[in-house]
């Protein structure tokens, strides 16, 4: 009888040890699909339009100037340098510069326009 009371105990205390090792498990399962329902996807960024040329007019020398390569910066003819413009970054970035005292027209093209 000892013996089938001792087996009776060692298989309730392994069921019991099972139970535990499950629910942690069904736990884990659980945060995961919670944090997995609460995860932000974010959108893709919309695409930007293609820029085909990247240049400007100086009102005040009446000049053109054209960036044609990524870090080519181009002034205009203006002086004192306080009334002149810049273009820089060619068909990779269009950045503009303009003194105090200048004034420009955009003549930026993008795809599609």
């Amino acid at each position: 009888m000892a013996i089938e009371r001792d087996a009776f105990i060692a298989r309730i205390a392994f069921l019991d040890h099972e139970v535990k090792r499950l629910n942690s498990e069904l736990v884990g399962i659980k945060l995961l699909n919670d944090l997995q329902a609460e995860a932000i996807i974010p959108e893709p960024a919309p695409k930007r339009p293609r820029l085909t040329r990247n240049a400007a007019y100086c009102d005040n020398c009446k000049t053109t100037i054209e960036s044609t390569h990524r870090h080519h910066w181009v002034q205009c003819n203006c002086v004192p340098p306080d009334n002149g413009i810049y273009v820089d970054g060619g068909l990779a970035y269009s950045r503009r510069g303009a003194g105090v005292n200048a004034s420009y027209t955009d003549l930026c093209e993008y795809e599609g326009d």
